[in-house]
């Protein structure tokens, strides 16, 4: 492995080389990682379409998992000069039970990878009544019907090996809108002062603020539909297209991103080194891309995220049936006098401040949880109290939404999610493959 400007260059490499490339190793760890989740031994509580959860009694009780879940998880280390050191890409579904290290190109591209749209029956086996749970249509994974060429999201490389059905990103994508308002604002087509909306209008800044910190509602529906007016949508993924990122896109209501191409817009977006990748064009993508005054608002916003409750679990700091992750800390603006977080309404109902205490890293990042998503996906840096320096991209796709939990849970007929004092929206086994991965670099 070497760097070519920034881009990453994979070289043939004699035997036995092997072990000592970056990429590789990083590779290796990531799919032990992966593997040592176990994501299969935890419990759903029903395909029902969002019904359940919210509803006074959910009809079926908790189940084990029978499938592996869709899992898309992509790191690129950043040495001191803000060069990408190393890059892997490791995927987890039904085809590949025990994990699949994606093959990168010289410049860190997946195109051996069909990267299919999200098809929630698909992975359900079907329909199923939101009022008993009883099957109401049947649909195979891979067959009945069979995958055609407009399940893939971009077109792929001729003879791609592999196949994998894509995670919604659920409001991880408001990452998208964010970069693509800032992108606007640079060429001076829109002002951060400029006032969108109403009952009551607010500065596009203002929502952008809202929308990337804590995932408000209304922001992303302004900010959206700033974006619909005429071509503006399809100028935004021709846009990503240009810049090399085919696979972050929108889709009429539906969002679409890959682990790997969002690491690599976050990198952008840190802006560390001028030269990061190649376009299509083989032009550079340099950091430009976004001018320094909006990458700095952006990072901002992204330190800012209040949700910490999938790779990081500061928020829910020492809460029962919690398990540690990132080592980051929760932002002051969402701390209330008792030191329990308080974001958006959501009452995480724990005194945050011994993990803030204890924090090692900086974490600025973007979540998005749903009920079949659960993502995170940011810059970690250590901060000066850290033993051991790190700084990397990370970024982790799954449908492991609300609808899922951790054994312990299997007793009740709703999520944990569903709790009005400090819910539990993810398996606690993401936040420890985000602790794992950061204990990898700090060991380096």
């Amino acid at each position: 492995m070497r760097l070519l400007g920034g881009i990453l260059a994979v070289l043939s490499l004699p035997t036995g080389a092997l072990a000592q490339d970056p990429s590789a190793a990083l590779a290796e760890a990531l799919l032990r990682t992966v593997r040592s989740a176990q994501f299969e031994a935890i419990v759903d509580f029903g395909p029902f379409n969002e019904a359940c959860p919210g509803a006074a009694f959910c009809p079926v009780p908790a189940r084990y998992t029978a499938d592996s879940p869709n899992v898309d998880l992509a790191v690129i280390q950043i040495d001191r000069d803000g060069r990408a050191r190393a890059a892997a890409n490791v995927l987890l579904s039904r085809d590949y039970p025990s994990g699949l290290i994606v093959p990168l190109d010289w410049n860190a591209n997946t195109g051996v990878v069909r990267w299919l749209r999200w098809d929630q029956e698909r992975f359900d086996g079907g329909l199923f009544s939101a009022s008993n749970g009883a099957r109401l249509t049947t649909k195979g994974w891979d067959s009945n019907p069979a995958f055609t060429p407009a399940d893939e999201i971009t077109a792929p490389d001729p003879g791609a090996p592999y196949r994998f059905l894509s995670p919604q990103p659920g409001p991880l994508a408001n990452l998208l809108i964010a970069f693509r308002i800032l992108r606007l604002v640079d060429q001076e087509r829109i002002s951060l002062e400029e006032e969108l909306g109403s009952a009551p209008p607010r500065r596009v800044r203002d929502w952008l603020d809202r929308m990337v910190t804590h995932s408000d509602p209304a922001a992303v529906q302004v900010l959206r539909a700033y974006l619909a007016g005429g071509d503006g949508i399809e100028e935004m993924n021709r846009d990503f297209a240009r810049l090399g990122l085919p696979t972050l896109r929108f889709d009429g209501e539906s969002a679409h991103m890959t682990a790997m191409e969002t690491a690599k817009l976050l990198w952008l977006i840190e802006g560390s080194t001028n030269v990061l990748w190649a376009r299509p064009d083989h032009t550079p993508v340099i950091r430009e891309e976004l001018s320094e005054p909006s990458r700095t608002l952006l990072l901002g916003w992204l330190e800012a995220e209040g949700l910490h409750q999938v790779l990081s679990s500061s928020s829910l700091c020492g809460s029962p049936n919690v398990w540690f992750g990132i080592p980051s800390a929760v932002p002051e603006r969402w701390i209330q006098e008792d030191g329990r977080a308080l974001v958006a309404g959501i009452d995480y109902g724990a005194d945050v401040r011994p993990c803030n205490e204890g924090a090692l890293v900086r974490f600025a990042h973007k979540t998005g949880v749903a009920f079949n998503t659960a993502a995170d996906a940011g810059i970690v840096e250590s901060l000066p109290v850290a033993r051991n320096y790190r700084r990397y991209v990370i970024v982790f796709l799954s449908n492991l939404g609300y609808r899922y939990a951790d054994p312990v849970h299997a007793a009740r007929r709703q999520s944990p999610c569903s709790d009005r004092v400090g819910p539990i929206c993810t398996t606690q086994r993401v936040a420890e493959l985000g602790r794992k991965i950061d204990e990898y670099f700090a060991a380096q």
